[in-house]
């Protein structure tokens, strides 16, 4: 019913004027960011610590706003997707702005929506109904101690709260069930730190630090879980024991590269402020290779498109001037043997060179510059091989791209000139 409603009113306005369609929703998708920016206690942050960045963030947030625009699934109601009250509030409005919606694309349209208004109406009517009468079915059918959990304010920082302090079952991430509240407190850590508890919570528990490293505990050394790592670089200063602050300081260097040493007895006020200006320190560092990173990939894509399409577009409107005239037909045959020949030439070097399939089929169709760029600025490559394979591959495209397709149509495109 849902996604009826939503379809025949989304439909009946963007057949009116596509443009107001688009700006109806995204004004819809902006004030449904504030509600859970909002809900969330002024935190904008995915609450998954992987997807916390910028992008991933509103990226879901599309994926959440959609999800609600048509199929409001009940897990979409969970703190730190779309929350409670941004999820019952998100509801009611979709369903009361439908006529709204088909009211402006018939006004708007009225010259371009052809369907029977009568039939719109009618449609509207039944798909709302049925929406309306789902919800009461839902509701009646549920648990009546979880009906308040569609509507009622709760902030996944509250809910990280409670279960900080209540959860003695937690499903690890090997599958394994562990008991108990610090494997419980341990799992919270792979959120975003944004939504942890209090510096005072965290600095209480995290007291135990030594004899967690006496005993060995498997959520303390489990890798996939990954609380070391949390602690030792998400975790406020502040909230670190004396121990953990000592193990990020060794074999720290300062800004201007030097090792920071620290007498053993050092004032944890000190130690404090030195981790809180060392991660400020690398968290700039880090910043400015990700930003040399990033000109060095848009200058090699850059060239790469170059070679791969521009080049080859130029070679193929060649190609097509020269079919298109009755005396230099076969110059253009020529030409396109030439840019064909080049091709498979390639794909044949890359699989003598044992770069595989993937490699070939790229040369074929012209985008071996391309996945090279990739290959070499990329963590995960697409084909097999070292890092020094594919600077290898890099450098042998653009030798290939030169040898086999530029001089060679550029020396005969120049001699068709002259003739």
């Amino acid at each position: 019913g849902v996604l009826g409603a939503k379809l025949i009113s989304l439909a009946v306005l963007a057949g009116a004027s596509t443009w107001a369609a688009v700006a109806w929703c995204s004004a819809e998708a902006s004030a449904l960011f504030l509600l859970r920016y909002f809900a969330e206690g002024r935190i904008w942050r995915l609450h998954v610590s992987d997807g916390s960045g910028l992008i991933p963030t509103l990226v879901m947030h599309a994926c959440i706003y959609l999800g609600m625009l048509a199929a409001p699934f009940p897990f979409l109601r969970f703190p730190g997707w779309c929350g409670p009250l941004p999820y019952s509030t998100s509801i009611v409005y979709n369903l009361a702005i439908n006529p709204a919606m088909v009211y402006s694309g018939l006004y708007l349209g009225s010259s371009r929506v052809v369907a029977d208004p009568q039939h719109v109406w009618v449609s509207l009517a039944i798909g709302s109904g049925v929406a309306v009468l789902g919800m009461v079915m839902m509701g009646g059918a549920m648990n009546a101690t979880h009906r308040h959990t569609f509507y009622k304010p709760r902030s996944f920082c509250t809910l990280l709260d409670t279960l900080w302090e209540e959860r003695e079952l937690t499903i690890m991430k090997d599958g394994t069930m562990a008991a108990g509240l610090d494997p419980s407190r341990a799992d919270l850590f792979s959120f975003t730190a944004d939504y942890w508890v209090s510096i005072d919570k965290l600095r209480g528990w995290l007291a135990n630090w030594d004899t967690w490293e006496a005993d060995q505990p498997a959520w303390f050394t489990e890798k996939g879980l990954g609380f070391q790592n949390g602690v030792i670089h998400r975790t406020p200063a502040e909230a670190l024991p004396r121990t953990v602050l000592f193990k990020i300081l060794t074999n720290a260097k300062d800004s201007e590269g030097n090792t920071l040493r620290l007498a053993p007895d050092a004032l944890t006020d000190l130690l404090v402020a030195k981790v809180q200006a060392y991660r400020k320190d690398t968290s700039a560092r880090e910043r400015a290779r990700r930003f040399a990173k990033a000109v060095l990939a848009i200058r090699l894509y850059i060239v790469a498109i170059l070679i791969s399409y521009v080049d080859l577009a130029g070679d193929v409107l060649v190609t097509l001037t020269l079919l298109q005239s009755e005396t230099s037909k076969q110059s253009g045959y020529v030409t396109m043997g030439l840019t064909g020949f080049a091709q498979v030439v390639q794909a044949t070097i890359s699989l003598a060179m044992g770069q595989g399939g993937v490699a070939a089929f790229t040369a074929l169709i012209g985008a071996k510059p391309l996945l090279d760029t990739y290959n070499v600025l990329s963590d995960r490559p697409l084909t097999r091989g070292s890092k020094s394979d594919h600077e290898v591959a890099f450098i042998a495209t653009r030798a290939e791209e030169i040898a086999l397709q530029s001089l060679p149509q550029g020396f005969y495109q120049c001699l068709v000139l002259l003739q």
